[in-house]
Parts: C-alpha cells; structure tokens; sequence
C-alpha cells in the first residue's frame, strides 16, 4: 500500500482532497473527493490519465456543496474512479 499512497500523492493536484477510500490490490478505486471547482477535477482527471501505472480514470457527481453560512460557492464533491496496473504495488 506504501507505493500506491505514494502514487496518489504524487499525483494528486493541490485543490483537491480525498475524503474516503474503497478498493482492494486489484487495481478498481473509488475515492470520494472534493475539488476547489470543476476546472480542478478537470486538471485532476488529466493528470491520472498521463500516469503509466493508470489504466483509466473518471469521475463522477460533481456536486456543488455549500460555503459556509449556507452561502453558494462551496468546494465541488465527486468520487474520482481509477482502475491502476496491480503491478503499482510492486513498483
């Protein structure tokens, strides 16, 4: 697991967050995220898809939260799904 938390740090982009976590060492995740907007799930998603060790990559919600005070404008909510070559954990 210490090569796939790496991996995922390595390529995760400044604005975004994960909030929970669902996979095995088959290679099928699925994170729920929050982004500062939907440009930054955008970049994100491009940024997996550029790694070898990614097979595919997507997203899916893309739910506007609320600011604070109930205020329009929060951070973004998605799961980002990524199937990765089991070998990441043999890097």
């Amino acid at each position: 697991w210490t090569n796939f938390f790496k991996f995922l740090e390595e390529n995760t982009i400044a604005d975004i967050y994960y909030a929970g976590f669902d996979g095995d060492i088959g290679g099928i995740y699925k994170m729920s995220a929050q982004a500062k907007n939907f440009a930054a799930v955008a970049m994100q998603l491009k940024v997996m898809r550029l790694n070898n060790f990614v097979i595919e990559a997507g997203a899916s919600g893309g739910k506007l939260g609320n600011a604070s005070g109930g205020k329009e404008g929060g951070s973004i909510g998605f799961d980002l799904n990524l199937s990765v070559n089991p070998d990441i954990f043999i890097k």
